[in-house]
């Protein structure tokens, strides 16, 4: 896999979080509720998009050096 397909994955990951979790969530609970118990996977996957940038930076200039 690479980086670009894990980051595409990983937007889909934070989709279905939103739409599986969040969703089946305010089937019993509130809308603001949901969104404080799904904090964390979003937390999560905006740091895992921070990181992939960071590594498809360091690629490109690895690969521009070479």
């Amino acid at each position: 896999m690479t980086l670009e397909e894990l980051k595409d994955w990983v937007y889909e990951l934070e989709d279905e979080i939103e739409k599986k979790v969040e969703w089946t969530l305010t089937d019993t609970i509130t809308t603001s509720e949901a969104k404080i118990y799904t904090q964390p996977f979003y937390l999560a996957t905006k740091a895992l998009k921070e990181k992939i940038d960071e590594m498809i930076l360091i690629n490109a200039f690895n690969d521009e050096m070479d």
